[in-house]
């Protein structure tokens, strides 16, 4: 019950402001193998972005390098209405599959509303090691705030519900998030970007506080994101997108 309890824990964590991953398969891939026209930046036809920090269009792709490794593109592959609202889903989302060696599944959306932006996710840890299978509801998230000047803050509140097998397990969680600077411009992975907006986000949850912090250039969206949890860090920096 401890590992289970650590387990919970962390993956309340890391999961809001966190991206994880959509699939079990975390092995980095050789950018040969992606197919046609993967990305270029710009490439030969980026096409034209939406004017906003996270230009949502199916087919979208980003591919990042975590600590130096690329990983499977981050394409939107669809467009759905929840709740009579537009999300966009992902194939495969920034971030890890495991938490304390335990794999999991999930679904990754995302939305933008005015001058927010969101993350909806649900998540399945597979059954495992003598353990129930834990499913994470669906929860969203506000990772993104664009109309905000430097310092400013927003906070968001809610509660993670996890089904422990049948016993549903609710966790408050508070998220802030600042503007850490905006209009800037800098260089990853030898390619400027300008008009860079750079926030951090801080969840708390059971007395366990995670901070991410994120960077989006306008009309490109994430460029950059890191994190320390524990004796692990994550680095993702893009490497090529196409928008269309």
């Amino acid at each position: 019950m401890k590992k289970i309890n650590k387990i919970l824990l962390l993956f309340i964590a890391i999961s809001a402001p966190l991206f994880t991953g959509c699939t079990t398969d975390i092995e980095p891939i050789d950018p040969a193998v992606i197919g046609e026209n993967p990305g270029e930046n710009p490439g030969e036809n980026p096409g034209t972005p939406s004017g906003d920090y996270w230009p949502m269009a199916v087919n979208n792709t980003w591919i990042f390098k975590n600590n130096g490794v690329t990983e499977p593109p981050m394409k939107i592959i669809s467009s759905e209405q929840i709740a009579g609202k537009t999300y966009y889903k992902y194939s495969n989302f920034v971030g890890t599959s495991t938490v304390q060696g335990a794999a999991f599944t999930g679904n990754i959306w995302t939305r933008k509303e005015n001058n927010t932006y969101f993350i909806r996710q649900e998540v399945t840890i597979p059954a495992q090691n003598g353990n129930p299978a834990i499913n994470v509801l669906p929860t969203e998230v506000q990772i993104l705030k664009d109309n905000l000047a430097v310092n400013e803050t927003w906070t968001h509140n809610f509660t993670q519900t996890m089904m422990f097998g049948s016993i549903p397990i609710d966790s408050p969680v508070e998220i802030v998030g600042k503007v850490l600077e905006k209009d800037a411009q800098i260089t990853v992975n030898g390619q400027s970007f300008s008009q860079v907006l750079k926030v951090e986000v801080t969840q708390n949850t059971q007395g366990v506080s995670q901070s991410n912090v994120y960077w989006f250039a306008k009309n490109i969206g994430l460029i950059k994101f890191g994190n320390e949890l524990g004796s692990t860090s994550t680095d993702y920096e893009i490497v090529s997108y196409n928008l269309n």
